[in-house]
């Protein structure tokens, strides 16, 4: 590792939750099953996961809408994937909340949370 590499900390149970997030994400995983990443569709999706983990707890003050656009931009140009559903605004916006009650150890705002979706 250089002097410029940072590692970024992810708590497992966020990674977890975001795991779970993604798996249950219909349209996320239709691109998967029909290997819409090309060859490397499954190493993309595990990389996918490290990456969107990454981005939310190294972005201070991220809102959904940057979320949601960070999010289509990388299903667009990894997953040649564009969903027309409002699923990624969904999905941003379930991450984040789901990020803050992790943040602040809420384990009852993140249990309410995972028994709504």
């Amino acid at each position: 590792m250089t002097d410029t590499e940072v590692v970024i900390q992810i708590p497992e149970i966020f990674r977890n939750f975001t795991a779970r997030t993604l798996k249950s994400w219909s349209g996320y995983q239709l691109a998967i099953d029909n290997a819409c990443g090309g060859d490397e569709t499954r190493d993309k999706d595990q990389w996918f996961l490290q990456v969107l983990c990454e981005y939310v707890v190294s972005t201070r003050g991220l809102k959904a809408e940057e979320l949601e656009e960070w999010l289509t931009n990388v299903l667009y140009h990894d997953f040649d994937l564009i969903l027309e559903d409002d699923s990624v605004y969904q999905i941003s916006f379930f991450v984040l909340e789901g990020y803050g009650y992790i943040k602040n150890q809420n384990e009852a705002g993140l249990q309410h949370l995972l028994s709504s979706e």
